[in-house]
């Protein structure tokens, strides 16, 4: 299924979407990586009509250019590549845990279980360090990338949903518009944005990249992804996965957009 993927219009991206129910994940394209995944609970996704009919910003799109093997067993909340490698954050109370896998095989290299308590989310990669957020346990846990070991974990005041990082700061989010700049070192709250459509507060937002300068955000329930400014909140584009849905007509139920990367 290899083939040449462009972004339209304008800038080229690379975009991998992993879904839990087909054991399969789809490879599309564009300058840094994107990986959109999908959960195993039975959910009536939004139509996604207002922010097509509303939006004054461009709307882009995408084409699969290939497919990996991935476990059905994974619940993905967040994930990114690194040096050819996956790692992958999965959730569910009693069966969250962090993983590295092999892309090509979807061999998993190694797997730090959580304690039952947690629902694990987010994943980011930050100076040689994993961030795990957790859902409502307030608990993000830092693990080293090398060995995958735990080293540290910080307390937030809000939900974990996405984490990402910009160089700098990492940057979360908590199912609300908001957005979050936290300083590494003590996870402490820099600075906050709320992010909009023009007038219109986009809330929702789940996982997070920073890619080229821009906030990369899947919004929960949507089929869309939302590249923000980190400066303003602005929302300066769509990425429309729609495409993504006529690759999945064989693999029973599905359903939505979750981790990216």
């Amino acid at each position: 299924m290899a083939k040449a993927i462009q972004l339209c219009p304008g800038d080229r991206i690379r975009i991998i979407r992993k879904i839990n129910k087909a054991n399969n994940i789809i490879l599309l394209t564009f300058s840094c990586l994107l990986f959109l995944s999908q959960g195993v609970f039975a959910v009536e996704r939004k139509t996604s009509s207002l922010l097509l009919k509303r939006t004054n910003v461009p709307i882009y799109s995408v084409r699969v250019v290939n497919l990996y093997p991935h476990d059905t067993d994974t619940f993905t909340q967040g994930i990114f590549y690194h040096e050819g490698f996956l790692y992958e954050s999965s959730g569910l109370y009693g069966k969250s845990f962090l993983k590295k896998t092999q892309l090509k095989s979807g061999k998993t290299l190694k797997k730090v279980e959580l304690p039952v308590k947690y629902f694990a989310e987010g994943i980011a990669l930050h100076n040689g360090k994993i961030y795990q957020l957790t859902w409502k346990e307030n608990k993000c846990f830092v693990y080293d990338l090398k060995n995958i070991k735990k080293t540290a974990s910080f307390a937030y005041h809000t939900q974990g949903w996405g984490i990402t990082s910009d160089g700098k700061n990492l940057i979360m989010s908590d199912g609300s518009a908001v957005l979050y700049f936290l300083d590494p070192a003590v996870f402490q709250i820099i600075r906050k944005i709320k992010v909009s459509d023009g007038n219109i507060l986009i809330d929702n937002i789940n996982e997070l990249e920073f890619v080229e300068g821009e906030i990369w955000a899947n919004i929960f329930m949507e089929d869309y992804v939302a590249r923000i400014s980190p400066d303003t909140g602005k929302v300066l584009g769509w990425i429309d996965l729609r495409v993504l849905y006529s690759y999945l007509k064989d693999i029973g139920s599905i359903d939505v957009l979750n981790g990216i990367a």
